[in-house]
């Protein structure tokens, strides 16, 4: 996927904000997670091992889940349950400081 800078920033297309994952909601064992868009739609309802690997050791910023903050996922996958999800945590995997080789190395699935 090729990206476009804009004044040394990277400047992503409509189609690459709505396709490359934003935010990874990851289960407290870590082993399992879904991945959201820069809008809060799902876009991968069962993320593979590289990109929760990604999540975890290269995110932009890390945080949990607060059922009590609009932060939390609009749409869960099947496996996910349905209450509060205590102790899931959020993993940002890009950011408006995100580099295109950054970008590159993300998995998008």
């Amino acid at each position: 996927m090729e990206f476009e800078l804009v004044e040394g920033q990277v400047a992503l297309t409509d189609e690459q904000r709505e396709s490359l994952p934003y935010v990874v909601l990851v289960d407290p064992t870590r082993q399992r997670g879904a991945a959201y868009n820069s809008r809060r739609a799902l876009i991968v309802d069962d993320v593979s091992p590289a990109l929760l690997r990604f999540a975890v050791t290269r995110h932009a910023h890390m945080g949990l889940w607060e059922p009590g903050l609009d932060r939390g996922p609009q749409q869960r996958p099947a496996w996910m349950p349905r209450g509060d999800l205590d102790d899931w945590l959020l993993f940002w995997v890009r950011d408006e400081f995100s580099t295109r080789e950054h970008l590159s190395s993300l998995p998008t699935r």
